[in-house]
Parts: C-alpha cells; structure tokens; sequence
C-alpha cells in the first residue's frame, strides 16, 4: 500500500518511479541502470535500506559517482534521522509522507546533485 502511494505521489510530482519488491532486486536494478535518486524503505525484506545502501556505495567507491538516496520509514523515533544519514543516505522522510514534504525533499536533494555535476 505505502508503495502505491508513493508512487502516486511521485507520478503527481512529474517524476517516473520504478518500483522493486526488495532491496537485493532494487540493488540488482541499479547495477543495470543508473537512477537520478533512490527513495528506499529501510525496512525492506532480503536486503533492507541501510544493506542496500551500503551495497550501493561500496559500488560507487569503486566506480564513481553519487546517486542520492531518501530514506523512507516508518521509524520516526528520535535518532532515526542520524542513523540514516551515517548509513550514507541523503535525506529520511518519515511515513506517512505528505506531497509538500516529499516535493521538498525531492528538491533539495536533486539540487544538491545539480551543484556535484
């Protein structure tokens, strides 16, 4: 359900999500075809959001490149933030998201990329 609404959500802003069922298919996705931005659930099934970053990373150390990731989670508990962070994504966004928020984060973090390029 939450991936439907995202994705609604996304497609309302302009943008054209693809979504995974998992991180591991997410990440195998990723390695064939680079994305703009990821916006990952850090409680996903096979490899969650903080696996599947790391992963991601690791590939960009050896490869180059940054690919800005939103975390996106349930876990609203004080701290959650931080975590993400440190685990190398971009940006968290607590669920439920409102589309103003996600507008705003998506912004922000595309932004950011513009002035890496």
């Amino acid at each position: 359900m939450n991936q439907q609404v995202v994705s609604r959500q996304l497609r309302l802003l302009g943008h054209a999500p693809e979504v995974f069922p998992d991180g591991a298919a997410a990440l195998a996705a990723w390695r064939e075809r680079r994305w703009d931005l990821i916006i990952t659930d850090c409680h996903m099934p096979v490899m969650d959001g903080f696996q599947f970053v790391a992963a991601l990373r690791d590939d960009e150390q050896r490869d180059g490149g940054h690919t800005p990731v939103l975390a996106l989670t349930a876990n609203a508990l004080s701290g959650e933030a931080d975590r993400c962070l440190a685990a190398g994504m971009d940006g968290y966004l607590a669920k439920p998201v409102e589309l103003a928020r996600l507008r705003e984060a998506l912004d922000r973090v595309l932004a950011s990329r513009a002035h890496m390029s």
